[in-house]
């Protein structure tokens, strides 16, 4: 298989009870492209634009009881993502969930939030 594959241009993904449609992209930097690490540019219909207004008149506890049940509604407009191809890329992607774990209380300031992984 070519590691430098191109995605679809669209891609859908599961995150807990939320199909989640995006356009995908490969991360490249200048230096190196990173083949398994997808910028994922979330596509949002008028139905969850709706739904994501009508969601923020809600009292918290109910808009994070929303945002845990249907995940899309939590989600900021780009996500990453990261297909694991090898084993190595399985080895630091545990590693990185770990230091996630860690640092639970800087996410979303100082490093990214994470919504989360399967393998």
């Amino acid at each position: 298989m070519d590691e430098f594959q191109e995605y679809p241009p669209m891609l859908t993904f599961r995150l807990g009870l939320s199909y989640i449609h995006a356009h995908a992209e490969l991360v490249d930097t200048r230096l190196y492209r990173f083949p398994h690490v997808i910028k994922a540019t979330l596509q949002h219909n008028a139905w969850h634009r709706w739904v994501a207004r009508a969601v923020a008149w809600l009292p918290a506890p109910m808009q994070r009881l929303v945002r845990w049940i249907w995940s899309h509604y939590g989600l900021p407009d780009r996500v990453i993502l990261k297909k694991l191809r090898k084993p190595e890329h399985i080895e630091a992607f545990t590693n990185e969930q770990a230091m996630y774990r860690r640092l639970a209380t800087a996410q979303g300031s100082l490093v990214p939030r994470y919504y989360g992984g399967h393998m």
